[in-house]
């Protein structure tokens, strides 16, 4: 065979495979908790990227192939995080991931994207550590550095001096004691005190904690822990007779009113609005259809799961293909509007998003202004 005829040879076969390649599914790995200590948060995170999974393959998919969702449990643990995401990117040749769900798995999951140039976009971590964790690492739910600040403003400006913190020893718990600290303390306030615990441990450890916080007598408790650990502490701290200003995350859910009950009630915190009364097309579209399909009322972390989903595909229509390298530079372009609000990321792959303050009042979650509104008040012991 002459080497013209073996060159044109060689161009078909790579042409063919080329083609064949564009024909194939458009893969995107999900590292979602399906169980262990945040698997509350992982049902409404998958229930968002299912929902939006759906739309968009009877849409077309993403560049005229149909979209794969391939699912890993990280088990709500950083080392099983790890774990699955080599093995979604070394078995299932995936390039491009959205997850974790918590912080602390998220950072773990994050080492290894950055590692291997894969794209990762996480819908509900919030450590302003992640905002360093490389280039190939992004985020559609705001950073603590916002929901801390809103929070210590919250103290100061209802009078608040003295404060006890309770955060979990983990990513999420000391960049938010962080932030909180470096807002809220200055010649005339205090933190008194910060007690650290394990991410899932029992509500007998607490037990101590609490008999010291009744030693301080604090006016605000400043609560960063996800759904149990909360509604526990909540439940101990009322028992042992606190009267205190109660302050929470943004990991408040409902969840968090059925299991601390009265006990919850008046406890503010700080997290980015979901209107599921809103008229804006694209938050009652997304409403509708969650509301159809699963029966009951999206929260916030769904709305940014969803969003996560679209907002990646977007990037790869508009890098027309899927390379993570291409799919970067789209996603730092990026001006989406979608059901969690506008998601355009800056050089560090994080939004700026600001939360609204919330109070769980008589059964359930209103705006901290309506309830003032409403001639709401919070009584600060000293105040």
């Amino acid at each position: 065979m002459k080497t013209w005829t073996r060159i044109v040879m060689v161009c078909l076969v790579l042409t063919v495979g080329f083609l064949a390649g564009c024909s194939s599914e458009v893969k995107i790995g999900a590292i979602v908790s399906r169980t262990g200590g945040v698997s509350s948060y992982g049902q409404s995170v998958a229930k968002g990227l299912d929902l939006a999974l759906e739309e968009i393959n009877a849409g077309g998919g993403v560049l005229g192939n149909p979209l794969t969702m391939i699912y890993r449990d990280d088990e709500s643990s950083p080392e099983k995080g790890a774990e699955v995401a080599e093995d979604l990117i070394k078995n299932e040749g995936v390039r491009l991931i959205i997850g974790a769900v918590s912080s602390r798995v998220t950072e773990s999951v994050a080492e290894v994207a950055q590692k291997n140039s894969v794209v990762l976009i996480s819908p509900s971590a919030s450590a302003p550590e992640l905002s360093n964790a490389g280039d190939y690492v992004f985020r559609n739910y705001p950073s603590d550095i916002i929901e801390g600040t809103a929070m210590a403003e919250f103290a100061k400006t209802n009078g608040v001096r003295k404060v006890v913190i309770f955060a979990m020893e983990d990513t999420f718990g000391r960049g938010l004691d962080e932030v909180f600290r470096r807002r809220f303390e200055s010649k005339s306030r205090k933190v008194l005190e910060t007690f650290f615990f394990p991410p899932e441990t029992s509500a007998d450890f607490f037990a101590p904690m609490i008999d010291r916080v009744r030693e301080l007598q604090p006016q605000g408790v400043y609560i960063i822990a996800y759904v149990e650990q909360m509604a526990a502490l909540l439940t101990q701290l009322k028992e042992s007779g606190c009267t205190a200003l109660k302050m929470g995350s943004g990991a408040v859910t409902e969840d968090t009113l059925a299991l601390a009950g009265e006990a919850a009630d008046n406890l503010v915190y700080a997290k980015p609005k979901l209107d599921i009364e809103s008229s804006d097309p694209k938050v009652a579209s997304f409403v509708t259809a969650y509301t159809e399909k699963y029966g009951s009322s999206p929260d916030v972390f769904a709305a940014h799961a969803y969003d996560a989903l679209y907002a990646l595909t977007m990037a790869i229509e508009e890098a027309e293909m899927s390379h993570p390298d291409s799919v970067k530079l789209q996603l730092l372009n990026l001006d989406f509007e979608g059901a969690a609000g506008k998601t355009a990321f800056d050089e560090r792959g994080d939004v700026t998003r600001y939360p609204q303050l919330f109070v769980l009042h008589e059964g359930e979650s209103i705006l901290f202004d309506k309830f003032e509104e409403a001639g709401g008040i919070l009584r600060v012991p000293g105040t």
